[in-house]
């Protein structure tokens, strides 16, 4: 069983798209990976949606699907492990423990680029719920992990959750989580909840690693934190931001939080105007009415 999370789709014009031919070169695919999913060795379906995710590392690509991952080598001959549980981490480590127990799903995958390890998180969508995450010790996939198991702060049923890699090498340094809280026993919908973490202990194991979270009003919805991709570190003094859509209340704006995890303080929202959006299923902006 899994909670439908609050969801908004809409259809705008994007003021900076960019125009331009695309170069007149021949593309071939240089490595083929077959997809966690129906025929994938060890795998099957248990549920949908599949909550797909992907990270690529140095050499290895991690794909977890609903409540399995399988890690890849990116170089030939491309082989990929069997599908293993989500939760396997947590049940060899920490064994007896919510996360080690549950494998709930809506899992996430990150690469830490700059200091070249594994960030896997999933929460536990049963009561009285949890936050799990690994660390590796090493660019190994395969390796051996730093394993966490946080609360969740007032006990909301923690769904949709996403995941930034914040290297920004100042005080608000870490790993960041937005979330839907839909209340004790999922009851409905709070509102978006935000969490920093210690990102310099986890990555060394330390079991004081902090944990600092803020409920944001259900006037909000889900937000999505602010990932490092590029070699280019952010600015040191420049806080870990979320960004998302009010449609539910406004469809002409977009609101940004930003968050520092070592001092606790959490600006905004900060209103961005945009081209006014309607919902695309029939005026509403939650559903499964966009074809795929």
């Amino acid at each position: 069983y899994r909670r439908i999370a609050k969801r908004n789709s809409g259809i705008s014009v994007d003021p900076v798209e960019q125009f331009g031919a695309a170069p007149s070169v021949n593309y071939t695919v240089g490595a083929d990976f077959l997809g966690v999913g129906n025929g994938f060795p060890g795998y099957t379906v248990p549920d949908a949606p599949p909550d797909t995710n992907m990270a690529v590392g140095d050499t290895q690509i991690l794909q977890w699907v609903n409540v399995s991952y399988t890690i890849c080598s990116k170089f030939s001959p491309y082989t990929c492990t069997p599908a293993i549980l989500g939760n396997t981490l947590w049940a060899q480590t920490i064994p007896g423990t919510l996360c080690a127990t549950n494998n709930s799903g809506d899992p996430i995958a990150q690469w830490d680029r700059v200091a070249h390890r594994w960030l896997l998180a999933q929460n536990v969508f049963t009561s009285p719920y949890a936050i799990c995450i690994a660390v590796s010790t090493t660019a190994d996939a395969l390796g051996t992990y730093y394993v966490y198991q946080f609360s969740v702060p007032g006990n909301g049923f923690p769904d949709y959750p996403k995941w930034g890699v914040w290297s920004s090498g100042g005080s608000s340094d870490g790993y960041y989580q937005a979330m839907n809280n839909f209340g004790p026993g999922g009851n409905g919908f709070v509102g978006p909840l935000i969490c920093g973490y210690d990102r310099a202990k986890l990555l060394v194991g330390d079991p004081t690693a902090e944990q600092v979270c803020m409920q944001l009003p259900s006037t909000e919805d889900s937000l999505l934190p602010a990932d490092v991709d590029s070699p280019t570190s952010p600015p040191s003094t420049e806080d870990e931001f979320f960004i998302g859509s009010v449609a539910d209340h406004s469809n002409s704006q977009l609101s940004i939080y930003s968050l520092n995890w070592s001092t606790g303080a959490v600006t905004g929202p900060n209103l961005i105007t945009v081209d006014a959006y309607n919902g695309s299923c029939s005026g509403a902006y939650g559903g499964d009415c966009v074809p795929q």
